[in-house]
């Protein structure tokens, strides 16, 4: 969800807006492969299922759950540079995971907010229409 934009597509939307920093170079690679497995896929209606999604596409990506330790090597994202490969389970449940949670929210509620405002021009637009007809 890009800063400014109210659309919100796809799941993936949700991965736009990302961590200030990475704590390893894997980090960064696993966010972009996640955010890459919620491609077409809608948004979830509950949080608690969005984090289910998340959890599970860290696990069939990594290969282990992201509550197993903290530092670990992950082939698939063995790119270039120092700690190629290396990604901090850590950084996933304490910061990566919270601002995609927290994106989710943010989405939640434009959707909300939008949903109010259709329903009040809905109701306006009948009330309208109804002092025409009278």
């Amino acid at each position: 969800m890009k800063n400014g934009d109210h659309r919100v597509a796809s799941a993936s939307s949700l991965f736009d807006e990302r961590p200030d920093s990475w704590l390893y170079r894997g980090d960064r690679f696993l966010w972009c492969c996640i955010q890459d497995s919620f491609n077409n896929i809608a948004i979830p209606e509950s949080e608690e299922r969005f984090l289910e999604l998340i959890q599970l596409s860290f696990l069939q990506i990594t290969g282990f759950s992201l509550y197993f330790g903290d530092l670990r090597y992950v082939n698939k994202l063995d790119g270039d540079g120092l700690w190629r490969g290396m990604i901090s389970c850590k950084f996933w449940r304490t910061i990566a995971i919270p601002k995609i949670l927290s994106n989710y929210r943010k989405a939640a509620e434009i959707k909300k907010r939008e949903s109010s405002l259709l329903y009040k021009l809905a109701t306006f637009i009948g009330i309208q229409r109804k002092n025409i007809q009278e």
